[in-house]
């Protein structure tokens, strides 16, 4: 992992150290002395039990723990460390997640409220600022008066270490960087995550974005859902899902979401595509009936 330090982006860093010290624990409260040939099936059922039954961890993250214990595994065995090949059949599935984000309609009521708190004021644009550019919460907060010219932002993106990233400024984030010029703030208001994540979530309420939302996800194989009012499912990550579900149905094409977003895979823009026919088959069915 330290020598990884060197070639991997940060968040790939601290998503390792997220599963080793999960390990860590896993191992210490189960009193498992863990060595490489002890890393077989009855390891890894041990590993699930103890991630649904005890820690009620999502189906999603226990196959991320797998996918990086493996990656791992198969590093050890590459370098004459490892010979046991047990781990090779591990097995998680990942399932489809609801992906969370304002709809047109929704952001543009966001944006346009007046808010008596600077505070909230402040969030919303820095929110609002990455549902018009598609840049990560993390990107943002690092933007400095060099990153923009008159038309465009310019940075490198730390979670895909691509340097020289231009995105175009439109209309909506222009006016929210005119808004700051010459404050204190300039460019953008700066919030730590955590307060951030709270905040927005008062935004989105006082802005009456507030109807019944439900969400699904599997803790092992039980389908689990929760439904709240929209606004409490608010967080900084979907900025930029509001960003790129938008975009498509607004009839960007994907290949220019893709440059935009800065986004790698095929894999993560086919599950908003997926997002987006289902929106364009209600609208039929509003529509005729």
């Amino acid at each position: 992992m330290e020598k990884g330090k060197l070639t991997k982006t940060p968040n790939t860093i601290k998503g390792q150290t997220t599963v080793k010290n999960f390990l860590g624990y896993f191992c210490k409260e189960e009193h498992i002395s863990l060595s490489f040939d002890k890393v077989n099936n009855e390891f890894f059922e041990s590993l699930r039990n103890y991630s649904f039954e005890v820690k009620k961890m999502k189906q999603n993250y226990f196959a991320k723990v797998i996918k990086v214990l493996k990656s791992f595994l198969n590093w050890a065995t590459e370098k004459g460390y490892n010979t046991n090949r047990d781990f090779e059949k591990f097995r998680a599935v990942e399932h489809d997640i609801d992906i969370v984000y304002l709809t047109f309609d929704e952001l543009m009521k966001l944006y346009e409220k007046e808010f008596e708190s600077d505070k909230l004021s402040q969030v919303r644009d820095f929110y609002c600022m990455g549902c018009f550019t598609g840049l990560r919460f993390s990107d943002l907060s690092k933007l400095h008066l060099a990153n923009i010219s008159e038309d465009h932002i310019i940075l490198s993106i730390q979670k895909t270490k691509t340097q020289n990233h231009a995105i175009k400024l439109n209309k909506y984030a222009k006016t929210i960087l005119e808004k700051y010029k010459g404050t204190i703030h300039e460019p953008l208001p700066v919030i730590s995550s955590q307060k951030f994540n709270q905040y927005i979530k008062d935004c989105c309420e006082e802005a009456e974005i507030t109807q019944p939302f439900t969400i699904h996800w599997f803790v092992g194989n039980q389908k689990k859902t929760l439904t709240q009012p929209k606004c409490k499912f608010i967080t900084s990550h979907t900025a930029r899902k509001t960003f790129i579900t938008n975009s498509l149905l607004l009839g960007m094409e994907p290949k220019a979401i893709k440059k935009i977003a800065n986004i790698k895979k095929d894999a993560v823009l086919d599950k908003y595509m997926k997002v987006t026919e289902v929106f364009t088959d209600e609208q039929m069915d509003k529509a005729w009936g």
